[in-house]
């Protein structure tokens, strides 16, 4: 796949915060419309080129553990943070939604992964009743979401059911956890489309 030779971000609204790296080959006018005004400094999370804590271990919906670097595939892996699959509608039609994508996802060389904050047992139910077959990580007690530094700092109060939940997020990571892509919304009400996500994975190659 060719990749951008300007900064490449994800396309998006104003109140979703772009995705921005630099890579190599000439550009087109239509990526460089795509791209333009869009570009937002300083989002949370891991920069760009710095490796993500992804030796942290959290476990899928079967209850199987291992750390986040050991579940990449050839290229890496693109993990998308969701808030909750129990109580999220955004979360729960974006997870849903990426079903029609895992595919391709997977053919590019890398390992799709949703993380949320919830038990094992709500992926469990979450996957079998929307027949999700694309691997579902449990970070209960927010330790990857803090990790990646990438809380939602308005649920202070841990009362909260929300206490705990990310940005929503996706990071393109590479085989050895190194973030090739990000995005992380402003708003969880915002969030990218599949062919979005498809032209984040493809801007890395």
């Amino acid at each position: 796949m060719h990749k951008l030779a300007i900064p490449t971000c994800l396309l998006a609204a104003t109140a979703l915060l772009g995705a921005c790296g630099e890579t190599t080959e000439q550009s087109t006018p239509e990526a460089e419309q795509e791209v333009e005004d869009i570009i937002v400094e300083d989002q949370p999370g891991p920069a760009i080129g710095d490796r993500a804590p992804v030796d942290l271990e959290l476990a899928n919906a079967a209850g199987e553990t291992a750390s986040v670097a050991s579940l990449a595939d050839e290229k890496g892996t693109v993990l998308v943070f969701t808030r909750s699959v129990d109580w999220c509608p955004y979360c729960q039609a974006q997870l849903k939604g990426l079903k029609e994508i895992a595919e391709d996802v997977a053919n590019s060389g890398y390992t799709l992964a949703g993380v949320s904050y919830d038990p094992t047992s709500s992926l469990a139910k979450f996957a079998e009743d929307q027949e999700v077959d694309y691997m579902l990580l449990s970070d209960e007690g927010s330790k990857l979401i803090d990790a990646f530094n990438i809380r939602d700092p308005q649920y202070a109060d841990p009362e909260s059911r929300a206490y705990g939940v990310p940005y929503a997020s996706i990071f393109v990571l590479d085989a050895e956890g190194v973030v090739l892509a990000k995005s992380v919304s402003a708003d969880y009400k915002v969030r990218p489309t599949n062919e979005e996500i498809k032209k984040l994975i493809e801007s890395v190659g």
